[in-house]
């Protein structure tokens, strides 16, 4: 298995394709992870594919990505870690794979920009602060969700609905 390392000199623009497989010392490898950091602060990076092969998601992943637009996390992926896509200003929609069950703290926070995100029935766990300051006016948390962290939509100031199919005791979202 192979994960996406982070570039040291922050030097991805445009759009980027993750291969699904690399191959280093004739030894094929399955990417299954992008790692801390490895796209952070990519101020170029527009837009990200990738493969089916990706299980997660790590903290501070897309970090600071000013010029990133939208991102769509395959059905693969289980877990969105810490800040993920943290301070990703330009982006507008995120979609969220059918597999994904964790989204991490402050995971969209400061997307200012984002007013879509689709969610599927398999999250369960939303953490603290996971879409703060973002542009979000109505949002469906799936019934499927056990644990929502302290102000997941703080600073949403453009929230007017959310729609929770169910409810769980000692959870504050914040509007």
């Amino acid at each position: 298995e192979a994960t996406v390392a982070q570039s040291p000199d922050f030097s991805y623009s445009g759009h980027v394709v993750i291969p699904s497989s690399v191959t280093h010392g004739g030894q094929t490898y399955t990417v299954t992870a992008i790692g801390y950091r490895a796209f952070y602060y990519c101020s170029g990076l527009t837009g990200v594919t990738m493969p089916n092969t990706i299980t997660e998601i790590g903290e501070r992943a897309f970090n600071v990505c000013e010029s990133l637009t939208e991102v769509t996390i395959p059905n693969s992926v289980v877990t969105i870690g810490l800040r993920a896509f943290y301070y990703c200003p330009s982006m507008t929609r995120a979609t969220i794979g059918n597999s994904v069950t964790t989204i991490g703290a402050y995971a969209f926070g400061y997307c200012e920009a984002l007013a879509q995100v689709n969610m599927s029935n398999s999250v369960t766990s939303i953490g603290a602060y996971a879409f703060y300051a973002n542009a979000i006016t109505s949002i469906a948390i799936p019934s499927s969700v056990t644990s929502v962290g302290a102000l997941a939509c703080e600073g949403c100031d453009k929230l007017e609905r959310v729609d929770i199919t169910h409810i769980w005791g000692g959870c504050n979202i914040g509007f």
